[in-house]
């Protein structure tokens, strides 16, 4: 049913802006976080003066800039004001849609067929890891017509969900593992 299909579009697309307002912010948090570093870093280095910092404070500029520019060209808080946009849409085609079944009005189905259509094609598509989040906020709600959530979907859900939080957990560990692993080897090195 149309009405369905327009809802699932939907609810996908809300997980979509949520997915791309949390990149934007964690994003945004990394770049802030990695600049304080080399700021902290660089005042103890004109207290403390050392060539090998010194690169590597050059090393973390260029990281971050290059960061920056690529984290600004996905321009995520755009997309989400689309797909935003997109779903507010769809809200109220799927209201037609609704009412258009009931009273069985083929006629007014087919036109809403063509707006849903238009609605979506002008707006990037939600990811495969959207509807699998639709999916898993239904998954014990008798009355969705969605697939049942088996035990490779959970699988999946839950990989999916590890991956991106070890991704964030390393992008803020790293600037302690590069420290610990200078040590070592200026340590190693000078021996």
């Amino acid at each position: 049913m149309l009405s369905d299909k327009i809802w699932i579009t939907r609810k996908s697309r809300i997980y979509t802006e949520q997915r791309l307002l949390r990149k934007n912010l964690i994003s945004q948090v990394l770049i802030i976080y990695y600049s304080s570093l080399l700021v902290f870093l660089t005042i103890w280095n004109l207290k403390y003066p050392n060539d090998h910092v010194n690169i590597l404070l050059v090393i973390g500029s260029i990281a971050v800039l290059i960061s920056s520019i690529t984290i600004s060209s996905q321009k995520y808080m755009e997309r989400a004001l689309a797909i935003r946009n997109c779903y507010i849409k769809l809200d109220e085609l799927f209201s037609k849609a609704d009412r258009a079944q009931k009273s069985q009005n083929n006629s007014i189905i087919e036109q809403l067929e063509s707006e849903y259509t238009a609605n979506i094609i002008n707006v990037e598509n939600h990811s495969d890891y959207d509807y699998l989040c639709l999916r898993y906020s239904l998954r014990n709600n008798p009355n969705t017509t969605l697939p049942d959530f088996k035990i490779i979907d959970y699988a999946t859900y839950f990989f999916e969900k590890g991956w991106r939080a070890l991704v964030v957990m390393f992008y803020f560990i790293l600037p302690f593992a590069i420290a610990f692993l200078w040590k070592i080897y200026s340590n190693v090195s000078l021996k």
